[in-house]
């Protein structure tokens, strides 16, 4: 209950109290000029008494705040029905904003999805691009202007063999070259073996531990000047002639252009799916073969470090592609990853 009824309850009450209570209208000598009730010929506010006029005014003041009441409730209710209305209006516009609102999120998610299949595209151009820049480079990894060299040796007699070359009458070597000596070791000793050295101009170097049965093989990276080339000679002080040597020699360069094409590898930013496809070699002398089998044709050799691109897999071995563009098959546990 407002404060606008309590006043009219109680301006009300009054109201009713003073016109029924006290003595009768008739007996009441409380007339406005001393005149009496049965006086007819008085005038209207000479017949009514004090507590009349003091009903008639609380009446007033009730009927006043009953008015007031009303009014105020009829602007509450206007001032509702504005407010109702001027919601409804935000409303309808909120509806139409937001309306415009989805259909821009849709828009949108449209570009976001094409956008999405345009960056796909471009990543997997990207990725190829990546990837035959790193073929490129794998085609190169063997590259030199100086090229490698080999040549077989025969152990005849001799206490010195210069070691032939392919390019020239003597093989001559360069400090930071590897070298790499094959054989098969049948009917020698250990003292036989160990007898068997490499000379490089005045440093010597000894090829085999001297336990060696079957096939044999050594590999030493050379010291000394990279830029002066030094004559290469197997001594053989014993004057052996039940062995031969199968001699491949790596520049230094060589290995260098390996280095650029690991570095590739690994820095790439699509390394991971590189590194699935290229592999590098862990054993001393790798044998690539024609096919999948320990008894098929020798393809090539390939020393340790060599890196190969991997064409498949079958049980145990690997299909394999060299630098040069040999391809043949090779154990898969001889290869590893990149680092």
């Amino acid at each position: 209950m407002t404060w606008i009824e309590i006043a009219i309850s109680i301006f009300g009450l009054l109201a009713i109290l003073l016109a029924f209570s006290g003595t009768t209208i008739g007996d009441s000598d409380l007339a406005f000029g001393g005149d009496r009730w049965t006086d007819s010929s008085a005038p209207l506010y000479r017949r009514i008494t004090a507590r009349g006029w003091a009903s008639l005014l609380c009446l007033s003041v009730a009927i006043g705040f009953a008015a007031s009441r009303e009014s105020i409730g009829q602007n509450a209710l206007q001032k509702a029905t504005n407010t109702i209305t001027g919601l409804e209006e935000d409303a309808g516009r909120l509806h139409t904003q937001v309306a415009k609102y989805v259909k821009d999120i849709v828009k949108l998610q449209e570009e976001v999805k094409t956008a999405h299949t345009d960056l796909s595209g471009m990543s997997d151009k990207i990725k190829t691009h990546q990837l035959l820049s790193i073929e490129a480079a794998f085609k190169l990894s063997t590259q030199s202007s100086q090229e490698s060299d080999e040549a077989v040796v025969h152990l005849d007699g001799r206490a010195r063999i210069p070691i032939p070359s392919r390019h020239l009458a003597q093989m001559r070597l360069l400090g930071g070259d590897r070298f790499y000596m094959a054989t098969f070791v049948q009917n020698l000793s250990s003292r036989d073996l160990q007898s068997i050295q490499l000379k490089i101009g005045e440093k010597t170097f000894s090829l085999f531990k001297g336990d060696e049965k079957g096939f044999s093989e050594k590999t030493l990276r050379l010291p000394g000047n990279p830029f002066n080339p030094i004559p290469a000679v197997i001594l053989n002080p014993l004057l052996l002639n039940k062995l031969t040597l199968k001699i491949i020699i790596h520049p230094k360069e060589l290995s260098q252009e390996e280095d650029a094409f690991k570095n590739l590898i690994n820095t790439s930013p699509f390394s991971e799916p590189a590194k699935e496809i290229y592999k590098v070699t862990t054993a001393d002398m790798l044998n690539v073969r024609f096919e999948a089998t320990s008894t098929s044709q020798l393809v090539a050799r390939l020393r340790r470090g060599s890196y190969v691109r991997v064409l498949q897999k079958k049980e145990d071995w690997v299909e394999v592609r060299v630098p040069k563009g040999n391809q043949g098959w090779v154990i898969h546990k001889f290869l590893t990853e990149i680092k």
